[in-house]
């Protein structure tokens, strides 16, 4: 078994609203990516970049081909982690949450190595975020497994095929950064 917890942090999304590449939005000088790796490794866990940012603490990769969609993505993380020691668990983030050290800080503090459903939060609108949660790496590649493909497919299939529990989180860091005018409301340039 390899780290506790390893956070994929998907980065290849074509960006049609935003209008420009969500990754490298920053706060505070930083892009989000950045600050989402930096999280992973101050609250021990190792990360993995799925799209085509490099970013210095992070192993990388990328769905073949690319622009598979998040599932793709997800897949290409846990294929990776698969052909070396895989970690108890994974954290799944899409690259677009403003708050993404403080979503994974929480996470994190609620992990439990036991834990044999995903946790994932909801929203203030009553939608599931799996982009936004922690799995079994167990149920995630046996889900993954059970889908009849992995490209094109929306991230919230998966929940069709894994047992999961909702995860009670602020719903501020769920917010995301999907159109400019996101990006202004949360201060990120």
């Amino acid at each position: 078994m390899g780290a506790i917890c390893t956070g994929v942090i998907l980065t290849g999304g074509q960006s049609r609203r935003m209008g420009r590449d969500k990754a490298s939005l920053s706060r505070d000088g930083r892009a989000l990516v950045e600050i989402a790796v930096s999280a992973l490794t101050i609250h021990g866990c190792d990360a993995i970049v799925v799209g085509p940012h490099r970013v210095p603490g992070a192993r990388t990769t990328r769905e073949d081909p690319p622009g598979g969609g998040p599932v793709a993505g997800i897949d290409a993380a846990v294929q990776l982690l698969k052909d070396a020691s895989p970690p108890s668990h994974a954290l799944i983030l899409a690259t677009d949450l403003p708050h993404i050290d403080r979503l994974v800080a929480r996470l994190v503090q609620d992990l439990d190595v036991n834990e044999k459903f995903a946790r994932v939060p909801i929203d203030a609108t009553g939608h599931p975020q799996p982009l936004a949660a922690c799995y079994p790496f167990a149920a995630l590649t046996t889900a993954l497994e059970a889908l009849p493909r992995r490209r094109d497919i929306a991230a919230r299939r998966l929940l069709d095929e894994v047992p999961w529990r909702q995860h009670s989180i602020s719903d501020d860091l769920l917010q995301d950064a999907d159109t400019p005018e996101d990006a202004d409301r949360h201060r990120l340039s």
